[in-house]
């Protein structure tokens, strides 16, 4: 499992220190937390799920819940595009317009 977590839409300010939380059919949750890129991964032989996931992202006290499962892809790369399209949701994002003071991201 892996992706990259935005601060709005636009997809050009990554959020670090987001937690990114993924529940399986089994109940079993794993928790994650992105980096200075926004990026979060989780190696297979760490947690290996069984689809569909559940999963939803916290930064303070911003929560963000996927509206679907994922039911086949551990990328979420694989259906969020940085552009909407019919095909693509766009970017996983927290805030739908400005976000807060303290949003960080962005390696130096």
């Amino acid at each position: 499992m892996s992706g990259t977590v935005y601060a709005t839409i636009d997809g050009t300010q990554p959020v670090s220190g987001a937690r990114v939380s993924m529940t399986d059919a089994r109940g079993r949750t794993f928790v994650s937390e992105t980096n200075c890129a926004g990026n979060f991964f989780v190696r297979p032989e760490t947690w290996r799920p069984e689809f569909p996931v559940k999963t939803k992202i916290t930064w303070g006290t911003q929560t963000i819940e996927m509206e679907s499962a994922i039911h086949r892809e551990g990328s979420c790369a694989a259906c969020h595009e940085k552009g909407l399209s019919p095909s693509s949701p766009g970017p996983v994002f927290l805030w739908d317009d400005t976000p807060p003071a303290g949003v960080t991201g962005g390696c130096q």
